[in-house]
């Protein structure tokens, strides 16, 4: 009898070791999802969790970027190691689009990344959540790149490029220094598409184009709101447009920003 109930406890002892190690198997070599956002003016976001870790590197060893997020009044600290001079980032926000600049040496063309699922809810996101354990997540890695060593041919590789020459813009609206609605300056060139978004003022904005100097600001009428696009006209030379900016949620409700649309 003692025998018999030693050997039963030993076979769910197996069991129970068994199906964790096979759920840790599972758990390590499952692949991280990473998720790219096509904006309605052709723009790719990195749509990141957050805890995710985000890294910037260069083609050229030994020059590290340094990324620096734009910083309006009002706006929550995008990463965990704050706004500038970053080679990476532990990210801190559940959602909200965030633009970023690079500085010398390295030169990136106007990108930004959208934490979370802020223009489409039901897509995922990025990774897990950053609190893996290293060793575990060290293997994690070796096992992963054993796989591809063996089952993908070195030609199958993937190549993200960068966005070719400066890019359709994505101007921020915010509340200004002085209180009042505004946006980034913004410059765009004949047939590209800007898409205005928040990082602080979520929907609670709107853009009303210029119509002057002839032919206009943009080929669409009418205001400029969450997911709207601006499709600059053909022009011979550079034309510079004062725009209105509207926010409730600034103290100032009305003012204005800048556009330059170049040939």
């Amino acid at each position: 009898m003692w025998r018999s109930r030693t050997l039963g406890s030993f076979c769910i002892l197996a069991f129970l070791i068994g199906l964790f190690l096979g759920g840790l198997i599972v758990f390590i070599v499952k692949p991280n999802t990473i998720t790219f956002e096509i904006r309605n003016n052709t723009k790719m976001f990195l749509v990141p969790r957050k805890g995710d870790i985000v890294n910037w590197i260069t083609e050229t060893p030994g020059k590290t970027p340094n990324i620096t997020f734009d910083d309006h009044p009002g706006q929550v600290v995008p990463c965990v190691e704050g706004f500038r001079g970053l080679p990476s980032c532990t990210v801190a926000v559940n959602s909200g689009p965030y633009n970023y600049h690079c500085d010398t040496p390295n030169t990136c063309f106007d990108p930004g990344w959208d934490p979370g699922s802020t223009s489409n809810p039901s897509r995922g996101g990025g990774g897990g959540g950053g609190d893996i354990i290293k060793f575990i997540h060290m293997w994690k890695i070796k096992i992963l790149q054993s796989f591809q060593k063996k089952n993908i041919p070195q030609t199958s590789a993937m190549t993200l490029p960068p966005t070719p020459g400066d890019g359709p813009p994505t101007p921020d609206v915010h509340c200004g220094a002085d209180g009042s609605a505004t946006a980034d300056p913004a410059v765009s060139r004949s047939g590209w598409q800007t898409e205005w978004q928040s990082s602080t003022l979520g929907t609670n904005w709107s853009v009303t184009p210029a119509i002057n100097p002839a032919p206009g600001m943009c080929t669409e009428t009418g205001q400029m709101t969450v997911g709207k696009v601006c499709t600059a006209p053909t022009v011979q030379t550079s034309k510079n447009f004062s725009y209105t900016v509207f926010s409730s949620a600034c103290p100032v409700h009305s003012g204005t920003a800048v556009m330059t649309i170049r040939p």
